[in-house]
């Protein structure tokens, strides 16, 4: 559900905004809507839009996706100052889980459609909010990684080995010489 009411003071807490100053979060709030869902509430369904992302600011949302036997998994629980959804900002694309609210929760979203907006007509803006996205998505990777590696059941087996990597320095080298 959406509310009026304004947005907190210091946005700068949740991870994505963190390298924004305070110059560009003051540009960047009236283009976020708040949101509050109580305990229970559907935040966003598997399938729907992926359009904006989401930034919890108070509350637990729980993420559940569809297995194969038609039976929900917890994916995982996004607690505050975590994004959802925030490649929706470069690539918009559909939800591939279920958000439920988990006690009172608030939030703030950013439509991809604003972002684009923010793109075409104040770029200088974009690029510490980009920056968060990477950060975020590099995040993301580096956990699933280490999860793998978690789960290996033989760790120390013999991987194959890398292929030689010989560069090609010509042009490097011609460069020197000029």
């Amino acid at each position: 559900m959406s509310c009026a009411v304004a947005l907190p003071a210091d946005l700068s807490d949740a991870p994505l905004f963190a390298g924004l100053d305070e110059r560009t979060l003051a540009q960047l709030r009236p283009l976020l809507e708040r949101r509050v869902y109580a305990d229970g509430d559907i935040v966003f369904a598997e399938g729907q839009a992926l359009d904006e992302v989401l930034v919890l600011l108070r509350g637990q949302i729980s993420l559940w996706s569809t297995a194969e036997d038609e039976e929900l998994d917890l994916v995982s629980i996004a607690e505050t100052g975590d994004a959802i959804g925030e490649l929706a900002l470069v690539c918009p694309g559909v939800r591939r889980a279920t958000g439920l609210a988990h006690g009172d929760v608030e939030l703030v979203a950013l439509s991809s459609q604003r972002f684009q907006s923010l793109v075409q007509h104040r770029p200088e803006l974009t690029a510490g909010l980009l920056a968060g996205v990477a950060r975020r998505a590099a995040e993301r990777l580096n956990a699933l990684a280490e999860a793998e590696v978690a789960a290996d059941p033989d760790p120390f087996r013999a991987a194959a080995p890398a292929p030689e990597l010989e560069p090609d320095v010509s042009n490097v080298i011609a460069f020197r010489r000029r």
